[in-house]
């Protein structure tokens, strides 16, 4: 980013005060801890999200919203939200259901982030995710539906984005 130094703090603040604010709502009693030690609340944020979101399909709907209302530059949504889509069971297939019938464009731009950034070593061994479990969620990755393809490409270049850059694709 080639941006004077004297405006990267305000940038900073206003990708963070974005992230809060598009956190759900039942995870705002952890922000303070959140944004300075992520992992610390992991657990807890797990937990506050089962209990808001009894549904496995709401639930990831609501983490993708929150990863994808940005570019991926908040450092909590980077450290943070994608680990908790590995919280899923099967996560790529839970992705892939709750991107059918998707119209939210932060949830589907979050399905981008996560599997163009996620799927990779360095972010996913530091998630916890076993190299075994990584080698089958790439592979399931590599096999998603057409239509979650297109959908995916689609909200992607409604963002401005090109598919070229959506590496999961390749």
């Amino acid at each position: 980013m080639n941006v004077p130094r004297a405006t990267l703090p305000e940038i900073q603040r206003k990708v963070v005060t974005a992230c809060k604010a598009a956190m759900p709502a039942a995870l705002q009693p952890l922000w303070d801890t959140m944004l300075h030690a992520p992992n610390v609340v992991y657990e807890d944020t797990v937990s506050a999200l089962r209990a808001a979101y009894s549904d496995e399909g709401e639930r990831m709907a609501a983490v993708l919203s929150w990863f994808g209302h940005g570019d991926g530059s908040c450092p909590v949504c980077w450290m943070l939200v994608g680990k908790l889509i590995f919280s899923f069971p099967e996560p790529v297939r839970r992705l892939v259901r709750v991107v059918e019938g998707a119209t939210d464009g932060d949830l589907l731009n979050g399905a981008c982030l996560f599997l163009n950034s996620h799927l990779e070593p360095r972010h996913a061994l530091s998630a916890g995710v076993s190299r075994e479990r990584l080698a089958t969620l790439r592979e399931e990755v590599r096999k998603l539906p057409v239509a979650a393809r297109e959908r995916l490409v689609d909200a992607w270049a409604e963002r401005g984005g090109e598919p070229g850059d959506l590496l999961f694709l390749g």
